[in-house]
């Protein structure tokens, strides 16, 4: 998705913008994961919301954080966003966009087909691509 597009669309009622972004870093060659909440509040595209990717896996199976959920979990953790089957989805984050790709494949996998990732993710600094949240948009924060 353009940014362009985003510009010229992001204020109609049934697009939902999201930031996906996780964290990775590692600590003594361990890998550390974490959500990318404090960098969303930091600063994100305007009118977006934020869904912490850590909490949409298999509830079953929790020491594993990046497990595919059940169609239940992940209908729940979606929903708690404001997002809908009826809605156009943009998604984003800072790490080259494999995180918004990772949300795009779980969409895709339970059905949603209106799904797109933001062409060159978002970082502070870059215009941003709306000018306000679109009509009815859930704009979560995450804690």
């Amino acid at each position: 998705m353009s940014v362009g597009w985003l510009a010229e669309h992001g204020d109609e009622p049934d697009v939902r913008v999201f930031d996906v972004t996780v964290q990775v870093s590692r600590v003594l060659m361990v890998p550390r994961i974490r959500t990318g909440a404090r960098e969303y509040r930091a600063g994100h595209i305007p009118g977006s919301g934020f869904i912490d990717l850590l909490g949409v896996h298999d509830p079953a199976r929790p020491k594993l954080t990046m497990t595919a959920p059940t169609p239940e979990h992940f209908a729940a953790a979606v929903g708690a966003a404001g997002l809908g089957s009826e809605h156009r989805v943009v998604l984003y984050d800072r790490r080259d966009s494999m995180w918004a790709a990772r949300l795009w494949w779980l969409l895709r996998v339970f059905g949603h087909e209106q799904a797109a990732i933001l062409d060159g993710g978002w970082a502070p600094g870059r215009p941003p691509a709306t000018r306000s949240a679109p009509a009815g948009a859930a704009t979560r924060r995450p804690p």
